[in-house]
């Protein structure tokens, strides 16, 4: 069995961007591709049933008929995918054995690293990357990740971590931390999106803005499009790095740079 990892990005609607000089044209909200992002993986695997989701009082538990398909031991595996191209996992993985599985469920770090630029056809009004008032941009503008900022979901400003400039500077990759998957803290269950501290557990206690606090893992469980049989040949994972490539250009046209959704995972047999 062979598992997949592609980019994917979910977003209203694809920049415009003309094939010559590589700017973008649109005047709306619109996202790009990253040039290239990086996830950690720790495991995945498929499941007869669906996994115990985690509590405070109960950790994550795949069940004892789960098949790990990948598992990377106390460090995650860094995988990293430049402009939505495939990567494949490993050849080495074994089909399951004859049995049928519905479920599947991937463990990640909670964090995200994202390296993306975004080039502007028209003049832009921003915020002062200086302080101050505001400035006018020229054609040309650019909005770039900036190398080794982070941000965090609870209370992160993605635009803390990009810059807004004529030229690139400092570019690179800028992490994405999640401490939660809602709109505050005391949220870290999003459908089948769990955070999780070491234990497996969901935290029983807040977290602080701009802090990981007890959170280590990020569980996404899968209710699978097609139960997994002798038939499946390979599996695939994408997932959604909306985040440092959604360009938000505000009513009035003060561009406020890159936005988005925290991050999404996907999965698919075939």
């Amino acid at each position: 069995m062979f598992i997949f990892f592609t980019g994917i990005i979910l977003a209203d609607e694809a920049c415009q961007i003309d094939p010559v000089s590589g700017q973008i044209t649109s005047a709306r909200n619109c996202y790009i591709e990253p040039d290239s992002y990086r996830v950690f993986i720790y495991e995945v695997g498929f499941c007869t049933e669906p996994p115990v989701s985690p509590t405070t009082s109960v950790a994550f538990d795949a069940g004892d008929t789960a098949v790990k398909l990948f598992e990377s031991g106390s460090e995650p595996l860094l995988l990293e995918v430049k402009n939505g191209e495939s990567s494949l996992l490993s050849s080495l993985l074994e089909r399951p054995p004859d049995w049928t599985y519905t479920h599947g469920y991937v463990i990640l770090a909670p964090r995200v690293e994202v390296k993306a630029h975004a080039k502007f056809s028209r003049a832009h009004t921003t915020n002062n990357p200086g302080g101050g008032d505001q400035v006018t941009l020229p054609v040309n503008t650019l909005c770039y990740s900036r190398s080794g900022s982070t941000v965090y979901r609870y209370k992160g400003d993605p635009k803390t971590a990009a810059q807004i400039a004529t030229s690139l500077g400092d570019w690179g990759y800028t992490t994405f931390y999640f401490n939660s998957l809602e709109s505050n803290a005391q949220s870290y269950s999003s459908g089948g999106r769990f955070l999780v501290a070491e234990s497996g557990k969901i935290p029983a206690s807040g977290i602080a803005e701009n802090s990981l606090g007890d959170v280590a893992r990020l569980v996404v469980v899968f209710e699978l499009d097609a139960a997994v049989t002798r038939a499946t040949q390979g599996l695939d994972l994408s997932f959604n790095v909306a985040n440092c490539s959604t360009v938000v250009q505000t009513v009035g046209g003060v561009l406020t740079c890159f936005n988005g959704d925290p991050f999404d995972v996907r999965m698919r047999v075939r």
